[in-house]
């Protein structure tokens, strides 16, 4: 395997010392190098490929340039591919690298984010306050968006408002014995989790039975026998945890002969761009993503001293349901 360039290789090459060759690619004042060199140097960093040291970079800024993004130890949705690329393009704009890590439950948080010495950590995974206070013994800034707060947890707040559009979009059609498609895929358990506590709550509070919660694996066969265990139960109607699991209970209906929503109402969550194409297509929750995709970026950026801290947090209550034909 070829060894990396070193700056000692562009010096060499360039016939120059390593300190002009640094002081050439940073750009730093108050030096007097002719344009020949300068040129010899951009040369000889182009001829050999040279990438300059991200660690050298910190220990001369006194800071790194990465911000780390913590991501739930689960497939990436729609919602979150799109604040992944908000925000890599908003902060790259000014010259910090994003990088994002998974939360698994062999590695601490604290360990995650010392392995990486980010300038700043945010956190798109739930992240208790237990695990927030190593960090903050590290002296690294955390924005707490989806942290366990004492007062307004907006992480849970979301997922609540999730099912609770879900349900009064359902009654408000009729409907009072509803099911829910829940997930076997345990990674997603900390959305699957409070919505379906939520959900068995509005029921008990509106006097509606109890919700009948089925796990599917996402398998044609799994979703037939989902739909064959919410008939028997005499559920008419299912609340899915997103749009994935909403089109696998479409599925399940037709391999019984049945439809939505004469059959069983069925709606999504998520608005994944998908569940219009759907057959028929998918009535789903719209969560109002870019306002706190907004939220997250402004944020991120008073963190960085490159903006103004966001006045206002975007209310559960925006969610809103995209009526199509499912329901």
């Amino acid at each position: 395997m070829a060894r990396r360039p070193t700056v000692r290789d562009v010096a060499k090459m360039a016939g120059v010392s390593q300190a002009t060759v640094s002081y050439v690619l940073n750009s730093t004042p108050g030096q007097t190098i002719s344009q020949p060199t300068k040129d010899r140097i951009r040369a000889a960093v182009a001829k050999l490929g040279y990438v300059p040291s991200r660690s050298a970079r910190t220990l001369r800024l006194g800071r790194s340039d990465l911000v780390l993004l913590i991501l739930p130890d689960a497939v990436i949705s729609e919602v979150y591919a799109h604040l992944i690329d908000r925000i890599g393009t908003v902060l790259e704009g000014h010259g910090y690298s994003v990088i994002f890590r998974r939360k698994r439950q062999d590695l601490s948080v604290a360990n995650l984010v010392a392995s990486v010495d980010p300038v700043v950590v945010v956190p798109l995974a739930r992240v208790t306050q237990e695990e927030m206070d190593p960090i903050r013994m590290l002296q690294i800034p955390m924005l707490s968006v989806q942290s366990d707060g004492q007062d307004v947890n907006l992480y849970d707040d979301f997922q609540g408002a999730t099912v609770r559009v879900q349900v009064e979009h359902l009654v408000e059609r009729g409907h009072r014995h509803l099911g829910f498609a829940s997930t076997t895929d345990r990674r997603l358990d900390e959305f699957a989790a409070p919505r379906t506590a939520e959900l068995r709550r509005i029921c008990a509070e509106r006097g509606l039975p109890e919700p009948v919660v089925v796990e599917l694996e996402l398998t044609p066969e799994s979703a037939a026998d989902a739909v064959a265990i919410w008939r028997e139960a005499g559920v008419t109607a299912v609340a899915a945890l997103d749009d994935t699991h909403a089109l696998a209970v479409l599925s399940g209906l037709r391999a019984h002969g049945l439809g939505a929503p004469a059959d069983m109402a069925v709606i999504g969550a998520d608005n994944a761009t998908v569940g219009q194409f759907a057959n028929p297509p998918l009535t789903t929750v719209d969560n109002r993503a870019e306002a706190t995709i907004e939220l997250v970026i402004a944020s991120i950026l008073a963190m960085l001293d490159l903006g103004e801290a966001p006045a206002t947090a975007p209310e559960p209550s925006s969610s809103r349901v995209v009526v199509r034909e499912s329901t």
